[in-house]
């Protein structure tokens, strides 16, 4: 199902068919959410980039008037140091970092994102037009369309003119075209873990990316079975969790007062996944109400909300605004199939559960040494709730596991990102 690029392939990539490269863009990615058991996914994924094209077209007079201005105006005082073009404002810690020993710049495609850029006095890759040749190739099965988006897309990097290029991930098809292309120039890309990754996934990102920085020793050990065959294992860096942990607990909790359950949004790509979800819900609720405990549901973003309020009118939902962060500082437990909030939530040091109740191949969080109770049935998981609900001494059990292992947080992320683009910045000079 993989790609299973060899450092061969690798060294060739650009003596790759028409065919390898619409393999490596798009269908590795599609075929792999196949195999992850979501049905769907064909259709919607293309019409999602459909809709993002006419979006784009909609606005395409002003879209791209705002950013040539907007570049050009950026471009103006040209600074004595190197240019690294960063994916988005996901972490601010790794931005600020970057904006005071980099010339920054950014890949963008929403307004969040070009405010960003604004806020920052960055210039920035716009990737709005890309979309749609995508889409085209789809539709029309003609492979020049593909040819046409890698050559629009040198064309803009080559005005970027970046040293390196950080992005959060590369196993969609913009990624993907933006590390070719990157190739092709000889710009060194590094890929930082921004997700939770699932080694039974049949998709992995770093087959292209020279770097790869990851929160932990798990994830470093998952990178090197995956790719053992494609690069070497000190291209490789943990880098710890990229943010500051503020008003981190204690690791104890005297007495469990809320749980949350995080959602995710499965059903968008099997429909026989919405009850599974919904029967999941409202059972968790019927548990913590019989523990006297507060429940919420924090919806995933790609959530059918009001679909779901219609049907659980007796579970209560987080509210549109409440930031991850919050929902972090109010709960106590936090439950969730497979979602990268879950594992967040860890290094918060939350009390967190794993109700592996989809039929969807995902890894067993506790096995791999993750600070997080895996459970197979909602059954097992109510009686561990129970137990560490009337006993708070149990709960002492559960922080005993090491959660370093999984997810390092250093005590100066700032400094420990920097040390590493330094160290990457002398590799390559």
């Amino acid at each position: 199902m993989n790609h299973y690029l060899t450092k061969k392939d690798l060294e060739n990539f650009d003596k790759w068919s028409d065919e390898e490269i619409t393999k490596f863009l798009i269908w590795d990615n599609v075929n792999a959410l196949k195999f992850f058991g979501l049905k769907d996914i064909e259709e919607r994924y293309f019409n999602g980039l459909k809709f993002a094209a006419g979006r784009y077209d909609k606005h395409k007079k002003f879209l791209d008037f705002t950013d040539s201005v907007l570049n050009k105006l950026f471009s103006i005082v040209k600074k004595k140091k190197k240019t690294v073009l960063l994916q988005d404002n996901r972490y601010p810690l790794i931005t600020s970092v970057i904006k005071n020993n980099y010339n920054l710049k950014f890949i963008v495609s929403g307004k969040k994102e070009r405010l960003s850029a604004l806020q920052n006095f960055s210039g920035y890759l716009s990737i709005n037009c890309l979309h749609g040749f995508i889409y085209k190739y789809w539709s029309k099965n003609d492979f020049k369309y593909l040819q046409e988006l890698l050559k629009i897309l040198e064309n803009k990097i080559k005005k970027l003119d970046p040293d390196c290029i950080i992005l959060y991930g590369d196993d969609k098809p913009i990624e993907r075209s933006i590390l070719m292309v990157s190739k092709k120039l000889g710009i060194p890309a590094i890929n930082i873990q921004s997700v939770l990754l699932i080694e039974k996934f049949p998709l992995f990102f770093g087959a292209l990316t020279d770097y790869i920085f990851v929160w932990g020793e798990y994830f470093k050990n998952i990178f090197i079975r995956h790719l053992q065959s494609k690069r070497d294992a000190k291209d490789i860096y943990i880098l710890g969790y990229p943010s500051i942990i503020k008003n981190k607990p204690p690791e104890s909790i005297r007495k469990i007062r809320t749980v949350y359950y995080l959602g995710e949004n499965y059903e968008n790509y099997n429909k026989e996944f919405l009850g599974i979800k919904m029967q999941t819900i409202e059972n968790l609720n019927k548990i913590c109400q019989s523990l006297k405990l507060n429940f919420f549901y924090r919806p995933h973003p790609g959530d059918d909300r009001e679909l779901l309020k219609n049907n659980l009118l007796d579970v209560s939902f987080t509210s549109r605004d409440e930031k991850l962060t919050d929902s972090f500082n109010k709960g106590d437990v936090f439950i969730s199939f497979d979602s990268t909030a879950l594992a967040e939530a860890s290094v918060y040091n939350k009390i967190c559960l794993q109700l592996m109740n989809y039929p969807i191949k995902t890894d067993d969080l506790e096995k791999g040494g993750a600070r997080i109770k895996s459970f197979r049935t909602i059954g097992e998981l109510e009686s561990y709730l129970g137990q560490i609900t009337m006993n708070p001494k149990k709960i002492q059990d559960f922080f005993l596991l090491n959660n370093n292992y999984f997810i390092a947080t250093p005590s100066n992320p700032e400094k420990r990102f920097l040390e590493l683009l330094k160290k990457i910045d002398n590799k390559n000079e």
